[in-house]
């Protein structure tokens, strides 16, 4: 085929790259798809778990929350410029083009340069906001990840429109594996040299006082601890970005060839102020706690927080690596299957993911208890409120991808208005009267909220089904109600 061919047009020079007949099974590939979407993200969690054990015992929680507040800056520079290239080489029919292909990596290349130079710009005043002089020595180089991700090969974009998961799971993992294992070695490293280079003034700090001997070894390892994140999370982003350019694909080169520069700009426009508004709902819960909690209380928080980001990672990634592009190609090829197609998904995600967050809203604090020593065991009770919100999220989530999949960025934009707005507001009215633990209550409900909004907006795509929804809810609710009193009453 050549590169100014539609994938959707039969090649006249009966060239082998992409046959239009006979049309894939979208059911087999979804299905293949979901399977491996939950099988990386089950290994994906068990790294990250177990990552965590490792590092919490090494680390203090101030590092953890250090870190958490510099990875929500450095989201937010990456969603605050977000032109969706992605969805765009997705749901284009352009995709496959060459040219096209090119066109969005040379505009991701410079998007990441200028997230680079952002993050050395918002450091300083980041770190005089929050009072916190680490955010100005982290910054800087964290955000070198993100001039990193912008090389990587718009090839890589390919396997998601082709709903090739596998490969996108595989390198995940890898990724991931890589990372955990460079950190953990790196704070292993600077732990022992620490102790070494440090150990006869620590022993004589021991003998005056045990407050000072702790602030004294504490603070070495939550420098050194933090470095060797970073420095773990580098390797795996430049180990993902060469990884992508041996992936099969045109070569990727310098190009801005004005009519692919306009389509995706035109479609990725909308996919901007989505990312902005998704910023907000996904995140701005820790930027706001921050001014709150102090940084060991907000690692914690991360830690119980956690648990319900693995349900939600899940429902995510099967709603951008599978429900996308299988929505896209049913809206192009078979639209009439589109309904009946969300209703199935719905179902089957519901039964899969509810029982694992009922769960943790009953057993939440001992699970913490279990898995972390006393310094963590607040995080259990963050663990049932969030877990609590997510339930609602299961519900919603597969009905929001419909509007990329049809091509109706705006409406997936005002959804995130409405969503992003209720949020906030909970947020605000939470932390108004209680505080902090308020602020988390208002991250739980606010979801829930924009619900009926969501309805609103997508009923023409026949996706609401009430019915459903009211049993989840009702099912949910007598299920915790009963483990909650088996669980008081045993103990």
């Amino acid at each position: 085929m050549s590169d100014d061919a539609a994938p959707e047009l039969p090649n006249p020079e009966g060239a082998p790259a992409v046959p239009k007949a006979p049309p894939r099974s979208l059911k087999r590939l979804a299905i293949r798809g979901s399977v491996w979407t939950f099988a990386g993200y089950g290994i994906s969690q068990v790294l990250r778990l177990g990552g965590n054990l490792i590092l919490t015992r090494l680390l203090f929680p101030e590092a953890f929350g250090v870190m958490a507040l510099v990875n929500v800056f450095l989201t937010g520079l990456a969603m605050f410029s977000d032109l969706g290239l992605s969805p765009s080489i997705v749901q284009s029919p352009r995709g496959e083009d060459a040219d096209f292909l090119r066109t969005a990596w040379t505009i991701q290349v410079m998007r990441g340069a200028v997230l680079w130079l952002g993050a050395l710009a918002i450091s300083l005043p980041a770190a005089s906001f929050y009072d916190e002089p680490a955010l100005a020595r982290f910054l800087p180089i964290a955000g070198f990840t993100l001039f990193i991700a912008g090389l990587e090969s718009t090839n890589f974009l390919l396997l998601q429109r082709h709903l090739n998961v596998m490969i996108q799971t595989a390198l995940d993992i890898g990724v991931q594996l890589v990372s955990l294992l460079v950190s953990i070695m790196g704070t292993l490293v600077w732990r022992g040299a620490i102790e070494q280079r440090n150990l006869e003034r620590v022993l004589r700090v021991l003998f005056e006082g045990q407050v000072l001997a702790d602030e004294a070894v504490g603070t070495s390892y939550l420098w050194g601890g933090i470095w060797a994140l970073i420095i773990g999370t580098l390797v795996g982003r430049a180990l993902r970005m060469f990884v992508t350019f041996s992936l099969p694909g045109p070569r990727m080169g310098l190009s801005l060839r004005k009519e692919h520069v306009h389509e995706l700009i035109h479609f990725g426009k909308w996919i901007f102020l989505a990312s902005i508004l998704t910023f907000f709902v996904n995140s701005s819960d820790r930027p706001v706690l921050a001014k709150f909690m102090d940084p060991a209380q907000l690692g914690v928080y991360s830690i119980g927080m956690n648990f319900p980001n693995v349900v939600q990672g899940v429902l995510y990634g099967i709603a951008g690596r599978v429900l996308f592009p299988v929505y896209a190609e049913l809206a192009r090829e078979r639209p009439e299957h589109l309904r009946s197609r969300m209703i199935r998904v719905r179902f089957s995600l519901a039964c899969v993911t509810l029982p694992i967050l009922w769960v943790m809203v009953v057993l939440g604090p001992q699970l913490i208890d279990f898995l972390y020593d006393d310094r963590y065991r607040e995080a259990g009770v963050f663990m049932q409120v969030l877990a609590g919100g997510t339930i609602v999220i299961v519900l919603m989530n597969p009905i929001e991808a419909i509007f990329l999949s049809v091509g109706n960025s705006r409406g997936h934009c005002v959804m995130l208005i409405s969503r992003s707005v209720l949020f906030v507001v909970s947020m605000a009215v939470g932390g108004y009267f209680y505080g902090a633990y308020g602020i988390v209550w208002g991250v739980a409900i606010g979801p829930a909220l924009n619900y009926p909004f969501l309805v609103l907006l997508t009923r023409k795509y026949g996706a609401w089904t009430p019915l459903f929804d009211a049993a989840c809810v009702s099912v949910s609710a007598v299920v915790i109600i009963l483990g909650l009193w088996i669980k008081i009453s045993i103990m």
